[in-house]
């Protein structure tokens, strides 16, 4: 998302020197994705982690705070874990607009709080913006407050 800085701390600088040029408003999100043939690309590969954080991410896209609750139990029974910190920010803001506190508490505490790299652009951009993003059910205060002051 080229309007929100969340980048990997194991990021080079010229991805984020390049990522504000991402237009995830040019992404369609309605509609059924093709299913490419097998014979070409191969069986679908296991649902790891990033399959559960791409739907996580589409779902944000959407503003489906539902879906990302779903998908955040899903990793949680299935002990999935991430294998970067800002891939956990889609469902950090789901379990908050969902108004699910403890759980975005959880995830805070145990991939993202020590994560100063990631947070500090993140939270310098949210403070700047109070009204991104314009998706319904959205709460930037209650994001912000648990995201960048605690």
């Amino acid at each position: 998302d080229g309007t929100l800085p969340v980048y990997s701390e194991n990021d080079p600088l010229i991805v984020q020197q390049v990522g504000g040029y991402s237009r995830i408003d040019q992404i369609i999100t309605s509609g059924k994705s093709p299913i490419p043939p097998a014979a070409i690309f191969g069986s679908e590969p296991a649902h790891d982690w990033c399959y559960y954080y791409q739907k996580a991410s589409l779902a944000r896209q959407a503003g489906d705070w539902e879906e990302i609750g779903k998908l955040y139990n899903k990793v949680i029974s299935l002990g999935l874990e991430p294998k970067d910190a800002a891939e956990v920010i889609p469902l950090f803001e789901g379990l908050v607009n969902l108004g699910r506190y403890d759980d975005a508490k959880d995830l805070y505490f145990n991939e993202i709080r020590g994560r100063v790299k990631m947070r500090y652009p993140l939270c310098t951009f949210m403070k700047n913006n109070p009204n991104y993003p314009a998706l319904p059910g959205y709460n930037h205060e209650k994001v912000y407050e648990l995201l960048c002051e605690s």
